[in-house]
């Protein structure tokens, strides 16, 4: 396709009327043949009946010109200025006609793809645009021929502008994703390959620019998806809050966080009291149903207090309190013991009280951490929360600190 379109397109010897080459410029030799050079024969030069033509052309001292067709060739012969000579032009037809399918191909290339092709010039302005780029962004090429990229574009103005122009001349060629707002106002995003060129003395940015939207919209639905997947992977199916994953992962954060500031870090372990038997007594779904309301309440509380609320698993929860102190903790865990047991939720097998209620281990502990100390140490407050007689709240000593070395 490239090779039938390739070669020189005009040539020009110089002959006298005997028809004896006189002069020739280089661009005649890979048209004509290695014999076209000065003291040659047309005859030897032009195929048998184009040079007997030419001959008997210039046999004729003509003072016109005269047109001759062979092989894909014109020669054109016409008297010189002053003389017994004659300028001889040689014409590639093939070489043209080649060209000039090319261009048509071109032409038609640009006009029909689907992706838009943007020139600007080095000021933003809109020097050429294809029939997609009017297509998409709802303007005519004569409107757009009056605007700049800071009219479009509404991540750009003139400072960004020249940002961006240093940057084409410096790297010639790269992809950017950016916003075109059309003429009825939608924004659209869009992919952009930069290309800089210098053409005729002029610089300029020949743009490929793509619609991006379905892209974007496949984007944005795995990213929901993503996080509705990581939000499952992190939340308890039955009460909606933390699970232990959860938990566990911002326990670790918080002890790095807490070892660099020194603070406080406090945890309660809650259990509810005689659960089991209020699932033998009411069945598994007012079971599920306590386990949810209690849940919730744990939840609002801690987050209110810049904590985090977790199932830990069955009927036990842990809430996890940064910053805070013995006394900030306790309060907390007599808050929830307090929020459960507004609840309501009637238990008449309990062998506490009549509705639902709790019991919470506290545990208040200082740098340096140790999470498996921590999580001992708060399920030993429970335990005896528990052991004393349940609906009650427990704080003990610090013994989620890492043991001193010796």
């Amino acid at each position: 396709m490239h090779g039938e379109s390739r070669g020189p397109l005009h040539a020009r010897l110089v002959v006298d009327e005997a028809g004896t080459v006189v002069a020739a410029d280089p661009a005649v030799v890979p048209m004509l043949g290695d014999r076209a050079v000065p003291g040659a024969d047309l005859r030897d030069v032009l195929d048998g009946n184009t040079a007997a033509e030419v001959l008997d052309y210039l046999g004729g001292r003509h003072r016109h010109a005269a047109v001759f067709d062979t092989g894909g060739l014109r020669i054109v012969v016409r008297p010189a200025k002053g003389g017994d000579r004659y300028d001889v032009e040689v014409e590639n037809v093939d070489v043209q006609q080649a060209r000039l399918r090319r261009l048509h191909l071109t032409e038609a290339t640009i006009e029909r793809v689907t992706d838009m092709i943007i020139w600007l010039d080095r000021d933003g302005r809109y020097v050429f645009v294809n029939a997609a780029a009017c297509s998409l962004l709802g303007y005519t090429a004569d409107e757009l021929s009056r605007l700049r990229v800071v009219d479009v574009d509404p991540f750009f103005d003139d400072e960004i502008w020249r940002e961006h122009w240093r940057d084409i001349v410096e790297r010639k060629s790269f992809v950017i994703e950016t916003v075109n707002t059309t003429k009825d106002g939608t924004d659209i995003p869009i992919e952009v390959t930069v290309n800089y060129v210098d053409f005729d003395g002029e610089e300029y940015n020949c743009s490929i620019v793509r619609d991006i939207t379905e892209r974007k919209v496949v984007e944005s639905r795995l990213l929901a998806l993503n996080e509705e997947i990581t939000r499952l992977s992190i939340t308890d199916d039955l009460t909606g809050i933390a699970n232990r994953r959860r938990f566990d992962a911002v326990l670790a954060d918080f002890v790095d966080n807490h070892a660099v500031t020194g603070d406080p870090l406090s945890i309660i372990m809650i259990d509810i009291d005689h659960f089991k038997v209020f699932n033998d007594h009411l069945g598994h779904s007012a079971g599920d149903e306590c386990l949810r309301q209690v849940a919730s309440v744990l939840d609002r509380i801690a987050a209110a207090r810049g904590g985090l609320a977790a199932r830990y698993g069955g009927e036990e929860f842990l809430c996890l309190l940064p910053r805070a102190d013995e006394a900030a903790a306790a309060e907390v865990a007599r808050q929830c013991q307090t929020a459960v047991a507004e609840l309501e939720i009637a238990h008449p097998a309990s062998m506490t009280a009549a509705a639902v209620t709790v019991s919470a281990g506290v545990l208040t502990c200082r740098r340096p951490f140790d999470i498996a100390r921590i999580l001992t140490g708060v399920d030993a407050q429970l335990y005896r929360a528990k052991r004393e007689g349940r609906n009650r709240v427990v704080h003990g000593p610090d013994t989620g600190s890492a043991a001193p070395s010796t």
